[in-house]
């Protein structure tokens, strides 16, 4: 397909066309402070929900078009917390094992044929595809993945000598494509250039669902089973030796 036949393709598919429909929408008014977002699924939006009175938070689905709500779990804010106390420290141990264990230097990027694309946002481009009030956000009508894709800027891996902190995508150039490498990063109170590989990245990922279902599976809540369930069927789909250890020793 050649670069003509390939625009026109595009603008006439339009791939954003589904995502267009999506929104984000934040509630807080004290005491019933909620989120709702909607998904590719017709006519249903999801939405997470602090209860004062009951002092829980629950995730339940709408149908948009008879107002009918289905809980999918209800959790105590304390036990919540203390999921996600758990969760950030074995995050906070997964970032010095893995997210901090590689330093690189702007000279070996280099010698790779690496490019940098920033994906810090500072620059405002975001701006540009999204649309938000004070409550609700959602993507802008008639965005154009090749208008898009012009706006992005290659940088020298130089650039990382001039900058005190920003995230960068690391692309290899070779043989006449762009090869995925993973990421840089730089912090202001941390020295040097981290680098995360993909394999790494995958790896963290990884780890992070497998906390997030044997820490799940340490509580008692409305509907544990049911979210435990889905959680082993993404886990089993997504990792295939998660599936085989399972068959094995029934986690």
């Amino acid at each position: 397909m050649e670069n003509t036949e390939l625009s026109e393709h595009l603008i006439k598919t339009n791939p954003f066309a589904a995502l267009e429909k999506l929104f984000l929408f934040i509630q807080k008014n004290p005491g019933a402070e909620k989120i709702s977002f909607n998904s590719l699924e017709k006519d249903m939006h999801y939405t997470i929900r602090y209860w004062s009175r009951r002092k829980t938070v629950d995730l339940h689905k709408t149908n948009q078009l008879t107002g009918e709500h289905t809980t999918i779990f209800e959790i105590s804010t304390f036990k919540l917390l203390r999921l996600m106390i758990n969760f950030g420290m074995v995050q906070e141990y997964l970032t010095k094992q893995i997210w901090l264990s590689h330093k690189i230097n702007p000279g070996k990027l280099k010698r790779n044929n690496c490019w940098l694309v920033d994906i810090d946002n500072k620059n405002g481009q975001h701006q540009d595809m999204i649309k938000s009030n004070k409550t609700r956000m959602r993507l802008k009508k008639g965005l154009n993945v090749l208008d898009m894709a012009k706006n992005i800027e290659f940088l020298s891996p130089d650039i990382l000598k001039d900058r005190n902190e920003g995230v960068f995508m690391v692309l290899k150039y070779k043989s006449g494509n762009l090869i995925y490498q993973g990421l840089v990063y730089k912090f202001t109170a941390l020295r040097g250039n981290y680098f995360l590989t993909k394999q790494d990245y995958n790896l963290s990922s990884k780890l992070s669902m497998v906390t997030i279902y044997n820490l799940t599976a340490q509580i008692t809540f409305d509907k544990k089973e049911e979210v435990l369930a889905a959680l082993k069927t993404i886990l089993s789909k997504k990792y295939r030796y998660l599936r085989w250890v399972e068959n094995k020793s029934q986690l």
